[in-house]
């Protein structure tokens, strides 16, 4: 049970869904509640908590001098908030900065500029930070500076950490100015709301062999350049080879099918297939299938290998849309299988191609046998939470402990 998320159970997750819950009807009722919340500072906050207290036990006048105490503290409540209309920071310029991606787990920084066009000098600034969403944390507390001079330029960081890959709404950062005696602040100057692509910590993929590698056949084959120079070897035709790569001029000298075997880009494309039925699998084992594919993606760009990645989903997408490979790994959303005809139209580009899945079935030998058939060669990697060490399959543990691989 994830009781992090649980937490957050009442908070919808869209961004879309709670910015319409902030402009509903219920929030439009509860603005003067909101506008008291958002006026206080948080010692104003707690001297508010100890009003309602000494309220409840200042009622017997009688016998009693606390309700002279609560008289005070109200006093110094309802002042504090009469003259905060003098200490706004609404003129003044607040910028957040953000990387443009992130890797689950791994802490960064949101830097605020503030740029003081008051024209005044501002004395204690506070920083309000937005909430994040239940896998959202900060490293430290907010960040209070002392004064900011007429006209200057400060700049400062707020460390966040996303332990969940996915596109998360940050909204937006404030900072506002203590009144004295401290108990609330003046209005407050925002940044804009900001969104943040969190990418999946890829598995530590230490050795990725190409699938299909080694396969290829030296005797009787002649290395030739086509029209556009393109360096390829003539071998004889073996089962599974694309008709489109049949050597005429050969066969016809042999009396033996041969075809063109490149020797630059074909061998160095590949297929990441990423086919996960999210009714079978449970979340963690399907987050660490998104890892072991962003692992290997990983260790294939390193090799120089070019890999085009199919995920699956309700809203399925594929590199060839203009899409990263750990773009389209950060937004999917595992639900349904990658049909047959998607794979089958990336097969005549490619050479070989990996099926990352939970549990290997018939739907996922028949897509094998499907591009072994168009002469791709392929490798299956399952991950599962009761994996042997010895059967090759990838342990969910080894992924979430960040294992050496082999595959």
């Amino acid at each position: 049970m994830n009781l992090a998320r649980l937490n957050h159970i009442l908070i919808p997750e869209d961004a879309a869904k709670r910015e319409a819950w902030r402009t509903g009807r219920v929030a439009r009722l509860a603005r003067p509640i909101g506008w008291f919340y958002t006026s206080l500072s948080e010692e104003g906050r707690v001297a508010s908590v100890m009003c309602l207290f000494l309220g409840s036990m200042a009622v017997d006048v009688a016998r009693t001098q606390v309700f002279v105490l609560w008289s005070a503290l109200v006093g110094a409540v309802i002042g504090a908030l009469l003259f905060r209309s003098r200490y706004s920071m609404q003129e003044a310029s607040l910028t957040v900065t953000l990387p443009e991606h992130v890797v689950a787990g791994e802490p960064f920084d949101a830097t605020l500029t503030l740029v003081n066009t008051t024209g005044r000098d501002v004395f204690h600034i506070r920083t309000r930070r937005p909430f994040l969403s239940w896998d959202g944390n900060y490293a430290d507390d907010a960040t209070r500076l002392a004064t900011s001079k007429r006209d200057q330029r400060s700049q400062w960081a707020e460390r966040i950490t996303f332990s969940q890959r996915g596109l998360h709404d940050l909204g937006r950062f404030s900072c506002v100015e203590l009144v004295p005696p401290g108990l609330s602040v003046g209005a407050a100057i925002s940044t804009a709301r900001s969104q943040l692509l969190v990418y999946p910590r890829p598995a530590n993929v230490a050795a990725l062999a190409l699938p299909g590698d080694g396969q290829r056949q030296e005797d009787d084959s002649t290395f030739v350049r086509s029209l556009d120079g393109e360096p390829y070897e003539v071998r004889p035709y073996r089962v599974g080879d694309r008709v489109r790569d049949l050597h005429a001029k050969t066969w016809a000298r042999t009396a033996v099918p041969h075809v063109r075997q490149y020797m630059q880009p074909s061998s160095t494309r590949a297929l990441l297939i990423l086919d996960v039925d999210a009714t079978l699998a449970n979340e963690i084992t399907t987050e660490a299938v998104v890892s072991v594919a962003a692992g290997i993606a990983e260790a294939a760009a390193a090799q120089g290998i070019d890999v085009t990645c199919v995920v699956c989903g309700n809203d399925s997408v594929d590199t060839t849309h203009g899409t990263s490979v750990m773009e389209a790994l950060a937004l999917c959303a595992p639900a349904v299988r990658v049909p047959k005809r998607r794979v089958q139209a990336h097969a005549p580009n490619v050479s070989a191609a990996w099926v990352i899945t939970a549990e290997p079935d018939d739907q996922t030998r028949a897509l094998v046998r499907t591009l072994e058939t168009d002469g791709v060669g392929c490798s299956v990697v399952a991950v599962r939470q009761d994996a042997d060490p010895e059967s090759g399959v990838v342990a969910v543990a080894d992924v979430a402990e960040q294992k050496e691989l082999s595959l």
